[in-house]
């Protein structure tokens, strides 16, 4: 089974720039979740959002890499069944 989350976006801070450092920016989470999906045993996808979201919000990550790193471990530790896993974080207003 797969589910996909489109175009999350809120604001956190992420980068290395010294405004990155203070002030939040925009956001775009992407991703695509293969898991192994049994009767009754499904991805709450409302619960995978808002730890995503909370773990970039808590952390401030100075690289986008180390975010994503982060988000892949959290998610398949705190979410066994799932297979295979692409993210994508994108800061469109950085240029």
């Amino acid at each position: 089974m797969t589910i996909e989350i489109e175009n999350l976006e809120f604001a956190c801070i992420i980068g290395i720039l010294p405004q990155e450092r203070t002030e939040a920016q925009r956001v775009i989470l992407d991703m695509r979740i293969t898991y192994d999906y049994k009767e009754g045993a499904y991805l709450d996808y409302a619960q995978i959002i808002a730890q995503s979201e909370s773990l970039l919000k808590e952390k401030r990550f100075y690289l986008i890499e180390e975010a994503l790193e982060a988000l892949q471990t959290m998610l398949l530790k705190e979410h066994p069944s799932i297979e295979h896993l692409r993210i994508k974080l994108s800061k469109p207003d950085i240029l």
